[in-house]
């Protein structure tokens, strides 16, 4: 099991548009969740609560059969050096360059050099329509490109999980099946997969074939066809 959400509860906090309620979904190997959210109250805690950054006020999260909250601060830090995120907003730091934003996670949770890296970085980048890596600081670089970039660095690497926030929003809609695609090889791979959106062109993408639909109401997940 990559990863176990039991009975999660989650106040709203600020930053965040509302609270989650008895959240309870499981992902295996090859599984892709598709949850659609409100265009009005996209930043919800699933994310956070996914990758151990939040504890939830209820219930536990499981990441590969262990419960977040009790893990060493190490371990927590190397088991997230496994996922692979696309942000709503920001996720990048400012005092450094893109491209060492994308291998930073790499470079301390893995063994391969530093060329390995970028001519893996590279090869993705090329997918997604970049033909070089953005070499200034984020604030410096077009939101289409960032946008991308954030696609590399998400899939740098072997991924155990992926969570996407509105991954397609700032960019062309060409590029979306790529993306889609990508996110399929990984599940296919090993990984699994949370996308979140409000865009219709991603919810109603036949591409996308997620194994699991929700939508977002009251706080609840509510199964969607």
């Amino acid at each position: 099991m990559i990863l176990d959400f039991q009975n999660v509860q989650a106040a709203a906090t600020p930053g965040l548009d509302s609270g989650l309620v008895d959240l309870r979904f499981k992902l295996q190997a090859g599984d892709l969740l598709l949850l659609r959210v409100d265009a009005r109250a996209r930043r919800t805690a699933l994310p956070d609560l996914a990758q151990g950054l939040l504890a939830p006020d209820r219930g536990a999260v499981a990441f590969l059969g262990e419960d977040w909250v009790g893990m060493a601060p190490d371990h927590a830090a190397a088991q997230r050096g496994r996922i692979g995120r696309i942000f709503e907003t920001g996720g990048w730091l400012n005092n450094l360059d893109v491209i060492e934003n994308i291998t930073l996670a790499q470079r301390y949770h893995t063994a391969r050099t530093e060329p390995e890296l970028l001519d893996a970085a590279h090869t993705l980048s090329l997918d997604f329509g970049l033909e070089d890596l953005p070499e200034g600081r984020p604030h410096a670089v077009a939101r289409p490109i960032l946008r991308r970039a954030q696609w590399v660095r998400a899939l740098l690497g072997q991924p155990k999980l992926l969570v996407f926030e509105s991954p397609a929003q700032d960019i062309e809609a060409r590029w979306l099946d790529r993306l889609i695609a990508r996110t399929h090889a990984a599940c296919a791979a090993g990984a699994a997969a949370i996308w979140i959106t409000s865009n219709p062109e991603e919810w109603n993408n036949r591409a996308m074939n997620p194994s699991l639909k929700f939508e977002l109401k009251d706080a609840r997940l509510h199964p969607a066809v």
